[in-house]
């Protein structure tokens, strides 16, 4: 699990459409960003062009004025109507110019402007211009967080955070498809799976969920699952919501991803009835698959091993945001948003997002933490981090080996980032992984 390009650490470094300039467009434009502030962007790409900021509604089509009419104003002013407003507005820039970087950025720093101009806010909305920067900055958040066809994301032309293969590495012999149907309890309605299967003729099934904004579009491949393939178990591989192939529209830090590996599970016993699970899961596929055991699962699970998973949605939300995204967002935007790596700012775009995303179409509750629920269950549990993390915290894999009933075994691997235990020490991995596997189903493969 190599974390090359990890992107829970990518989305903090990913500000308001900017992707980091290193990864995305080469080196010789690293620091571009860097060394600006949105108005200075906009100022030196569009030197010349301020006249062509609008100032007004006037000059507007008739359906924007609309829109901007049925926003309201002052106390009459609807700030979720107004984050599908500049949505929308940010969408079409990205759809419009996401093949040139330089007039992306000349687009979207225009955009910007004339959004929290002074002249247009009282015009428009008769609100403080602060509050149209802290929703255009929660707008910017959700995107890139949860949103699943996300306009920032994009720019990488790729998903992936070291839990799925970077480059295709192909499937594994005897793969097919697999594809059903659910109620998505997040909204009520039917919504499609899919994942992987290798069928090996054995008894015992390991299901792996990978982690933020991975898919296996480029195969199922890594030295990692290698382990249970080489050891003769069926394998699947969940297609995630929201960025694979399955349904779903929003990325849920596991609330929901544990509803679909359920549902996989169901389905596996349910042909299978013998069967034995064991689930697997790395960073957010980590905590889909605790929070998988905090659900009404079939008796026919026997394990779990979490690769540097986090233990609650609001504590990682919060350390992404207090220790990569705040200071980011401050240093490149200066003082144009209000962002700020402190406890109270924390608190009020949690807040917001709370109050404009988590609680409407999203339907999470980030402080549930079935993650925790889950590993206080008796089933046994590998846990496995690096000290070296700075995306997850190994201290989540001390705090959630400390609440875990029932056999447990931990593993710190020394020098390791985010999902990088098994590139950093391999010969502990195999030793602890396959030691665990000997404890669930002996040494006699199948």
């Amino acid at each position: 699990m190599k974390n090359k390009c990890c992107m829970i650490t990518l989305a903090s470094i990913l500000l308001l459409g900017c992707a980091t300039p290193s990864i995305v467009y080469g080196k010789e434009q690293e620091g571009l960003l860097a060394r600006t502030s949105l108005a200075s962007v906009s100022q030196s790409l569009n030197k010349g062009n301020e006249g062509q900021v609008k100032t007004t509604t006037l000059g507007l089509s008739d359906d924007e004025q609309a829109i901007i009419q049925a926003i309201g104003k002052g106390k009459n002013f609807k700030g979720k109507l107004y984050l599908n407003y500049i949505r929308d507005k940010i969408t079409e820039v990205f759809k419009e110019y996401n093949g040139d970087i330089f007039k992306l950025l000349s687009e979207f720093s225009s955009l910007i402007s004339d959004q929290i101009s002074e002249v247009n806010v009282k015009e428009r909305f008769d609100v403080s211009p602060e509050v149209i920067k802290r929703l255009i900055t929660i707008s910017a958040m959700y995107d890139i967080a949860f949103a699943k066809d996300s306009c920032f994301m994009s720019l990488l032309g790729a998903a992936n955070d070291g839990t799925a293969p970077a480059e295709p590495t192909g499937f594994y012999p005897n793969t097919t498809q697999l594809e059903g149907t659910t109620v998505n309890k997040q909204d009520g309605k039917l919504m499609t799976l899919k994942s992987y299967y290798v069928d090996q003729k054995s008894d015992v099934t390991v299901m792996i969920h990978g982690g933020f904004r991975g898919n296996w579009n480029l195969g199922t491949v890594t030295d990692e699952y290698n382990i249970f393939y080489n050891a003769g178990y069926n394998l699947l591989f969940v297609d995630p919501r929201a960025t694979g192939n399955s349904g779903g529209d929003y990325v849920t830090y596991g609330q929901y991803e544990s509803d679909d590996v359920l549902y996989w599970i169901n389905r596996e016993v349910g042909t299978k009835p013998t069967q034995k699970i064991l689930l697997y899961g790395g960073s957010m596929g980590a905590a889909a698959m605790m929070s998988t055991l905090a659900k009404d699962i079939p008796a026919y699970v026997k394990g779990i091993i979490e690769n540097c998973g986090f233990k609650s949605i609001d504590e990682q939300l919060r350390y992404t945001y207090k220790n990569t995204v705040a200071p980011l967002l401050g240093s490149i935007f200066g003082e144009e948003f209000d962002i700020v790596a402190d406890e109270e700012h924390e608190d009020l775009y949690m807040g917001l997002l709370k109050e404009y995303y988590f609680d409407q179409e999203l339907k999470m509750n980030v402080n549930e933490n079935l993650p925790e629920i889950g590993m206080a269950t008796t089933i046994p549990k590998l846990i496995i981090h690096g000290d070296a993390d700075q995306v997850v915290p190994h201290e989540n894999a001390d705090e959630l080996y400390d609440l875990s009933g029932g056999y447990k075994v931990k593993l710190i691997v020394a020098g390791a980032g985010h999902g990088e235990a098994q590139s950093v020490d391999p010969v502990a991995y195999q030793t602890y992984v396959t030691n665990f596997l000997n404890y669930l189903f002996g040494s006699q493969r199948h």
